[in-house]
């Protein structure tokens, strides 16, 4: 038995001991589909797949509630992309109930560990979190918080990265059935590299200093969302967002390309709009369905490119558009009380367009899952 499929049994096991407590609730998630690009780039690979998500939580105090969750996902031809993940976590709630402050503090440990091919990116991580919520008055309602977060990659000398997050925002019911929630703040992430692919000299012919060295990125960002009725069966969501590098000097990193696992697919400047529908027109079934548009501009890449005249120091930029629209059907049933039963299937096309010929794709996945809770 490989040491995977080992800690996958032991959590089950974990798992299902823990659900005889009265004091404990559990969610099941069974999910397979089949992605026509598995790796979201112009090689297309398509591929199969299945996942197995458990998750318990569980209340030794009434403030208190212990998280435990984990994950394993198989590809069917891409055994290698496939992972195991596994976390655990606290929350705390401090004030009373009915209060009109609240203060929720929390921290979570996790992991995820790939197959041989993709082992480089194995990492592990914890993160903590503070946020605090002010009723002014029954439709409106201040918030704020802050989180801290690292990852480190096991088998890398770069990729290991703390992210620091400092926001506020408002909640409130404008005009009657409205719902406003408008959220601002400010990001900062620390990357480690190694220092062999740190070059001496910028593309830009000057010194490397004149770039973002120790791979410091400041991020300000902005979101809003409206959620109002449409008729009594329908549901509309629209979200806008924004984010914008704002430190002085130009954010890089050196050697590594942005790919779907990449640890700096989240260091981008750009925008998203998205609008979302819900609808229960059909007895006992739930109707969504969206549409999303996406800006992003990552951190620019330098790298050396070796041809028959020599190596050359050279700069990489990738800015992408990407459109993707999704349909999903959804049939709760109640099994008895305090169990739920969610079928669901889902379908889900991506296109991205890219000034980078290689991340210009398009992809369709087909999702079937069963979520069980009880």
């Amino acid at each position: 038995m490989t040491p995977r499929l080992r800690g996958l049994l032991a959590a089950i096991l974990l798992f299902t001991s823990m659900t005889t407590s009265a004091e404990v609730t559990t969610q099941l998630n069974l999910s397979s589909g089949h992605d026509k690009n598995i790796f979201a780039d112009s090689s297309a690979t398509g591929d199969t797949y299945a996942s197995f998500s458990p998750t318990v939580r569980f209340y030794p105090a009434a403030p208190l509630e212990v998280t435990l969750e984990g994950s394993y996902k198989a590809y069917q031809d891409n055994s290698d992309l496939g992972s195991l993940y596994g976390g655990a976590g606290v929350s705390f709630i401090p004030t009373k109930s009915g209060s009109r402050l609240s203060v929720l503090i929390s921290g979570n440990l996790f992991t995820r560990r790939y197959g041989d091919i993709f082992d480089i990116y194995n990492y592990q991580g914890f993160g903590l979190a503070a946020s605090t919520s002010l009723k002014l008055r029954t439709n409106i309602r201040l918030r704020a918080g802050a989180s801290f977060n690292t990852a480190d990659y096991d088998n890398s000398e770069s990729g290991d990265h703390n992210g620091l997050d400092l926001y506020g925002g408002i909640n409130f019911t404008p005009f009657g059935s409205n719902a406003l929630d408008l959220t601002g703040g400010y990001l900062r992430y620390a990357y480690t590299t190694d220092p062999e692919l740190q070059p001496t000299a910028s593309p830009r012919g000057n010194s490397s200093d004149d770039a973002d060295n120790e791979n410091r990125y400041d991020v300000l960002y902005f979101s809003g969302r409206l959620s109002r009725p449409l008729g009594a069966r329908t549901g509309l969501k629209l979200t806008w967002s924004e984010q914008q590098f704002v430190q002085e000097d130009d954010p890089v990193t050196y050697g590594f390309s942005v790919d779907i696992l990449s640890p700096w697919t989240s260091v981008w400047e750009g925008r998203t709009v998205l609008v979302s529908l819900k609808n229960f027109s059909i007895p006992n079934v739930i109707l969504q369905t969206g549409f999303s548009y996406n800006e992003r501009e990552y951190i620019a890449t330098y790298d050396y490119l070796t041809t028959p005249s020599g190596t050359t120091l050279v700069e990489f930029r990738r800015e992408d558009t990407r459109y993707k629209t999704w349909l999903s059907i959804q049939r709760p049933i109640n099994l008895c009380p305090g169990r739920l039963l969610q079928p669901t299937v889902s379908v889900e096309f991506r296109d991205n367009q890219s000034n980078d010929p290689y991340y210009d794709y398009t992809g369709l996945a087909i999702n079937a899952s069963i979520d069980l809770k009880f």
